[in-house]
C-alpha cells in the first residue's frame, strides 16, 4: 500500500508540473507564392516569446501530400530550420496533388520544470500549394 502511494505521489508532481511549461506562439503573417515550379513560403518570428525559451529557436517545416482521389495526407518531407529562419523553398512535384506546409516554431526552455521535456512546440500554421 505505502508504495502505491508513492508512486500516486510522485506522478502528481510531474503532472502539476505540466502546467507551468511555457508555450510558444505560432508564427505570424504566413504566406507563400508559387514560381515555376517552387512553392516559396514566408513568415514571421513573433515579438512575444517568453523570456524562457533559450535564443534563436527552430523552425520545424513538415510536407503533406494530399491526393485528389483520397485527400488522406501522405508526409513527404520534414526539416528542421536554425537560427529562426523566416523563409522555405520546396519544389512542387508535376503530380497535379495539394501540398500543406506547416510551420512550427521549435524552442528549448532554460530551466524546464522537473520532469517535463525540454524542447516545446508551437502549434502548425498551414499554407497550400500547388502547380
Amino acid at each position: 500500500m505505502a508504495i502505491v502511494v508513492l508512486l500516486h505521489t510522485g506522478c502528481d508532481k510531474i503532472e502539476d508540473n505540466k502546467d507551468k511549461v511555457p508555450s510558444l506562439p505560432t508564427v505570424e503573417n504566413l504566406t507563400s507564392s508559387v514560381s515555376n515550379g517552387v512553392a516559396n513560403v514566408t513568415w514571421s518570428i513573433p515579438s512575444n516569446i517568453p523570456s524562457s525559451f533559450a535564443r534563436p529557436l527552430s523552425v520545424s517545416i513538415q510536407v503533406y501530400q494530399y491526393r485528389p482521389a483520397t485527400y488522406s495526407p501522405v508526409r513527404v518531407e520534414i526539416e528542421t530550420l536554425e537560427s529562426e529562419a523566416t523563409s522555405y523553398s520546396y519544389t512542387i512535384p508535376t503530380d497535379g496533388n495539394d501540398y500543406h506546409i506547416i510551420v512550427k516554431l521549435i524552442g528549448n526552455i532554460t530551466n524546464p520544470p522537473y520532469g517535463t521535456s525540454p524542447t516545446v512546440y508551437s502549434l502548425g500554421q498551414t499554407t497550400i500549394v500547388k502547380l
